[in-house]
């Protein structure tokens, strides 16, 4: 490998996916690996080649200078907001992480995860989630697709049981033809049809509770359709998920 190769992940977007599996290629490449899930920056040093850099909710209004050198060759992975917020929600009712557990004001002093547990219906927490999803919102932040951006749909990837998308993305992320049989079997090996397929039927990890596309169709109703849509606007056409908003008068009636 000899470029700066990043990560723009999104959470609950496949973000530990990815994660795992390029910080595994980094350990067996012998190439540094940096995972920044906050605002903390990186020095020129740090970005210098070869590195695979991961960030979670990039967001680059703060890192514009992922976009100022050509040399960088970044991976922009989506996925369908509204997979993103079941799935969020689910994993934000039992999650360990620090940040579930701090009180907040907004929250009359709950923690999300307190929030979310104390409402009385599914439904509810889904609304919840809707609202306060931070991967959905950074999606929604990171704009238009940028000149050396790879940009890559969770639901292809997750049906790429040959490894070529894959491949395209190793490929143009820097890696040499050489180590490209290496990523292919360390990507397969964190696939949920490949080396998780086992994990993934017993149900014994939070990241793994479906991983499926479309969820979103049978769980969202007309209510939780609108609410969407006044919270995102246009961003499923934006994206690439739906041709206009009629998506919504298709879906069942509210339920409760």
């Amino acid at each position: 490998m000899h470029t700066t190769a990043i990560l723009a992940l999104h959470h609950k977007g496949g973000s530990a996916w990815l994660h795992a599996t390029f910080q595994s290629i980094g350990k067996r490449l012998n190439v540094p690996y940096r995972r920044i899930d906050g605002d903390e920056e990186l020095s020129a040093d740090d970005r210098a080649p070869p590195v695979i850099i991961s960030f979670l909710n990039a967001n680059a209004q703060k890192r514009g200078w992922m976009f100022e050198d050509p040399s960088y060759k970044i991976l922009h992975m989506i996925r369908d907001p509204r997979d993103i917020i079941i799935s969020g929600m689910h994993y934000h009712l039992k999650s360990t992480e620090a940040q579930l557990h701090i009180p907040r004001k907004d929250f009359g002093g709950l923690t999300y995860q307190q929030k979310l547990n104390s409402l009385d219906t599914v439904k509810e927490r889904y609304l919840f989630e809707l609202a306060n999803s931070p991967g959905v919102k950074q999606m929604k932040i990171w704009g238009h697709p940028r000149p050396n951006c790879f940009e890559c749909k969770y639901e292809d990837l997750i049906q790429d049981t040959e490894m070529n998308l894959f491949s395209q993305i190793a490929s143009y992320l820097g890696f040499l033809p050489d180590e490209l049989p290496e990523c292919r079997r360390i990507f397969w090996n964190n696939s949920l049809f490949g080396g998780k397929a086992d994990e993934k039927a017993r149900g014994t990890s939070l990241h793994l509770r479906s991983g499926e596309a479309r969820q979103w169709q049978s769980v969202f109703d007309q209510e939780l359709g609108t609410a969407f849509v006044q919270t995102f606007g246009d961003m499923l056409i934006r994206f690439g998920y739906e041709p206009d908003n009629s998506w919504v008068s298709r879906l069942a009636p509210k339920t409760s």
